[in-house]
């Protein structure tokens, strides 16, 4: 009578084991998509902000002349070379930094806007019906002037310690070491580049 207890038990056990190994390969399949989509997104976006950074610096030349039209394909070079996939959509503007909008122009602009999006197949997602996850990055790079800001600046000081020598007079016996922290203004650039949105 035992063993027959004993030996339905082992089978449902046995039942158990089998359907949680299932939700457990479920659950690191789903962990392994997340992770690729994750690093895939990061490695879009950086491509977005490289693009923008390169197409910012190449939309005037050394003399000032505007060359909206090299911005805009050495953007795209850019984009494809630090492992964007497709070409991105690249826009000249002007920035507003005190709105931190893009406006489209081709009088005087300042800035560089990509933006992209790819869609990359799913490894295990399939099995869940979901084939594919959108990759979406947008960059801007600014050519003007950067503000003025704060910056606070912590020093290690050394202070004087004062007291009386060997010799019998009053001087320096040694020194402490003190943190201090101050504030100072960081001027702003003319002509500064870099990621703004």
């Amino acid at each position: 009578m035992r063993n027959k207890h004993r030996r339905q038990r082992r089978g449902a056990i046995t039942v158990l084991a089998a359907l949680l190994i299932v939700i457990l390969v479920l659950m690191v399949a789903l962990a392994v998509d997340v992770g690729m989509m994750s690093q895939k997104r990061t490695q879009y976006q950086l491509a977005a902000d490289a693009a923008s950074l390169a197409g910012a610096d190449a939309l005037y030349d050394e003399n000032g002349k505007l060359r909206a039209e090299d911005a805009v394909s050495v953007a795209q070079d850019y984009f494809v070379r630090n492992g964007g996939k497709g070409l991105p959509v690249v826009l000249i503007g002007k920035w507003d930094l005190s709105s931190r909008q893009f406006t489209e122009t081709d009088e005087e602009p300042n800035a560089v806007r990509v933006t992209a999006a790819h869609e990359y197949p799913t490894v295990f997602g399939q099995a869940a019906n979901v084939d594919s996850y959108r990759a979406f990055a947008a960059a801007v790079a600014n050519t003007s002037a950067v503000p003025e800001r704060v910056k606070t600046v912590t020093e290690e000081i050394r202070v004087p310690i004062y007291g009386y020598t060997p010799a019998c007079s009053r001087g320096i016996v040694g020194y402490r070491r003190e943190k201090r922290v101050r504030t100072e203004k960081v001027p702003g650039k003319d002509g500064g580049i870099g990621l703004v949105d």
